[in-house]
């Protein structure tokens, strides 16, 4: 798996825990406010498809990546991505292994549209393009 600006929440324990019969008892978490969009991340994690998995959906071996998680609020997740999707294309350049996504995120602007292209978990086609402002 390769993390592209994800962050899940510290593992740490909280402090000022409360002990009863032995057992330490965190306080609650405050829920974290909406993150928002990073210009230089697109918000997934994914792993590379197989031959089989490329040939089962129809693709040329080597192509696509299927996400396991999007963040909240990122790209694509505003797009619509989300676990079992598999992506194809980032503005144009075809998704093969992880690093391409790290290079067309480097390259594009900041204030750039962004285009993304995928197969959502059923197998349907989808183009979006985030609108920069």
């Amino acid at each position: 798996s390769v993390d592209f600006g994800l962050r899940l929440p510290g593992s740490a324990r909280a402090s000022g825990g409360t002990q009863a019969g032995g057992r330490t008892f965190a306080p609650p978490l405050v829920p974290r406010p909406k993150v928002p969009v990073q210009t230089d991340k697109l918000g997934v994690i994914v792993e590379s498809l197989t031959a089989a998995q490329a040939t089962q959906l129809g693709l040329e071996a080597g192509l696509g990546l299927q996400v396991e998680r999007s963040q909240p609020g990122s790209y694509a997740d505003l797009l619509g991505v989300g676990a079992g999707d598999v992506l194809l294309e980032l503005d144009g350049t075809a998704l093969k292994s992880p690093d391409d996504i790290e290079r067309a995120m480097k390259a594009r602007k900041s204030d750039a549209d962004l285009t993304l292209v995928w197969l959502d978990a059923q197998g349907v086609r989808h183009a979006e393009t985030w609108k920069a402002r």
